[in-house]
């Protein structure tokens, strides 16, 4: 078994800056108990205090180990790259809108505080703490110790959770949604990873398309005339028709899983139809190819045969003068014999 560290990330969706021009100075924001010092100016726009702010963070990225980034919002974002946790606190006197730091509603985001009297040495600041990964070839079972739902047990805040976990082989029946799930990849581009994937359900008796009605299919037919309540087995209930009940029952179960099956032809179409619009595509680009091929080979023929034109017409002129000449010659001689 491996663990892998997932880094704790926080983002805020809001920077504003404030008008008032007795803030315009150094503050401090403190990341991990590092102080990272953040001019204000009353005159600055957003995006260029965001951007001030990511250099001076990311200067000091070795000791805090925190990695800031403006994100689409045009907040902040702060990434422990290595799987640290992060705390995040200012001076109560400003506000988390002014370091990108707070959500839509002006509020600081997870992790992010405001401390009074904050310094470095503050300790009521708030800790957003990462996760942890464990990942294996087998399944392996994760539980808490003796204390480890104790008052002061982190268990839970770590990202871990009590069951039975990975392994390579139970991919297809836990991981998968719907699980039982047959995965197909078609490669779709010249380049790693451009390929388009459909997951094909369980259709059988065991699978969670079909299963509620045809779990029981190999089990023996009941008795003729059982009553509805004999016809329950482990709780799940067969799929016959001995009364009104039991058909009412059967033709819900038929409703539910209609609408799965529904989803799924859905889902499928949806994957149809990108494949479509792939080979459309390459036909496209086979046809465009072949017809710029064909161009350039015709006009390199076109060129040759030319060429061959040209060398064919010197030729015979030159067969004619070297034949006129001759002809000059026997004209002369035939004179001065005369």
């Amino acid at each position: 078994m491996t663990a892998v560290a997932n880094p704790a990330v926080t983002s805020g969706t809001l920077a504003v800056i404030d008008s008032d021009t007795n803030k315009d100075g150094w503050h401090s924001l403190y990341i991990n108990g590092i102080d990272v010092p953040i001019q204000f100016t009353a005159s600055q726009k957003p995006s260029e205090r965001m951007q001030e702010m990511k250099i001076a963070i990311n200067a000091k990225l070795g000791a805090h180990g925190v990695e800031a980034s403006e994100n689409i919002n045009g907040g902040m974002t702060l990434k422990t790259l290595d799987g640290r946790n992060l705390s995040v606190w200012f001076d109560d006197g400003l506000k988390a809108s002014e370091f990108g730091l707070a959500d839509s509603a002006g509020q600081s985001v997870a992790g992010v505080k405001a401390v009074a009297s904050a310094s470095a040495q503050s300790t009521d600041a708030d800790t957003l703490y990462a996760t942890v990964s464990l990942q294996s070839a087998k399944p392996i079972k994760v539980e808490p110790g003796v204390n480890g739902y104790g008052a002061e047990s982190n268990f839970e805040k770590l990202g871990f959770q009590t069951g039975t976990f990975g392994g390579v082989v139970d991919d297809a029946v836990t991981k998968m949604s719907p699980p039982r799930t047959g995965r197909l990849n078609f490669q779709v581009g010249s380049n790693v990873h451009q390929y388009i994937t459909i997951d094909l359900a369980d259709f059988g008796k065991g699978g969670p398309i079909t299963g509620d009605l045809t779990w029981d299919v190999d089990m023996d037919a009941p008795a003729a005339g059982a009553a509805l309540g004999a016809a329950n087995v482990d709780g799940q209930q067969r799929s016959f028709i001995s009364s009104k009940e039991s058909a009412t029952s059967v033709l819900a179960r038929l409703d539910v899983v209609m609408e799965k099956v529904n989803a799924t032809r859905a889902t499928m179409g949806a994957v149809m139809n990108r494949l479509d619009h792939v080979i459309n595509n390459l036909t496209n680009v086979s046809m465009n190819m072949s017809a710029s091929r064909s161009q350039i080979e015709d006009a390199d023929y076109a060129a040759a045969s030319t060429e061959l034109a040209k060398t064919q017409i010197m030729q015979q002129a030159a067969t004619a003068v070297l034949a006129q000449a001759n002809t000059s010659q026997q004209s002369v001689m035939k004179l001065l014999g005369g």
